[in-house]
């Protein structure tokens, strides 16, 4: 998998909570196509659930994305089976949690519970030390599940609008070099300052994110 690639799946998360969504979709699911997967990005609970169903659902997300982007750091090492099943089982457990409450066949609290217990046994698989698991520490908060900060969050806003009012091709462009952007923030090859950057290039058409980007990566390395 090349550097945009990569950037571009862990960017997933992103797209699947900006793209376009119908009202009753209560489940957002998005392919990677360069690693065979589908990954569920968001969920809407239907109806009043409590909140303690409301907060076990977000911090699962909160975990997948965490693992998704631990996943792709991994690339195609010894750890990336592991990590992989581990993150798929997350999801069916996130999937079968909306199913029940949406069949209106399961109490809230107690799925909030259920949910809890399982996500965090996935957890203790991986932290657990080799070979019985990776000795992988996944924390609940991360640059992975962060929301889009400061000027980042104002080059992303502008992109939106640049991309209503461009053609079909223009605005596809224009998204994936976005993607790139965001997906280097998230893998921590860049800063937000630098991801505003390369957005804010690609909107001027002056360059392509992916080629600020490149630019940046080897000074940002230099200075760590």
């Amino acid at each position: 998998m090349t550097q945009h690639e990569r950037r571009l799946a862990a960017a997933a998360y992103d797209q699947g909570r900006e793209g376009p969504r119908c009202a009753d979709d209560r489940t957002v699911f998005v392919g990677v196509p360069l690693l065979g997967r589908t990954i569920l990005c968001d969920l809407t609970l239907a109806g009043d659930p409590p909140e303690v169903l409301r907060l076990a659902v977000a911090e699962t997300l909160a975990v997948l994305r965490v693992m998704w982007i631990a996943l792709l750091r991994c690339d195609d090492g010894p750890d990336r089976p592991q990590l992989d099943a581990v993150h798929a089982a997350l999801q069916c457990e996130l999937a079968a949690t909306e199913w029940t409450w949406a069949g209106g066949s399961g109490d809230g609290h107690a799925l909030a519970r259920t949910l809890v217990r399982r996500r965090e046994r996935h957890r203790e698989e991986l932290a657990t030390p080799p070979p019985a698991g990776l000795g992988l520490l996944l924390p609940r908060h991360a640059r992975a599940n962060e929301a889009l900060v400061g000027r980042l969050a104002d080059a992303w806003e502008a992109l939106a609008r640049e991309v209503a009012g461009a053609g079909r091709v223009s605005a596809a462009r224009l998204r994936e070099d976005a993607y790139d952007a965001v997906g280097a923030w998230r893998l921590r090859e860049v800063e937000a300052a630098e991801a505003a950057t390369a957005i804010e290039a690609a909107i001027g058409g002056r360059t392509s994110a992916r080629e600020v980007a490149a630019e940046e990566l080897p000074a940002l390395r230099a200075a760590s």
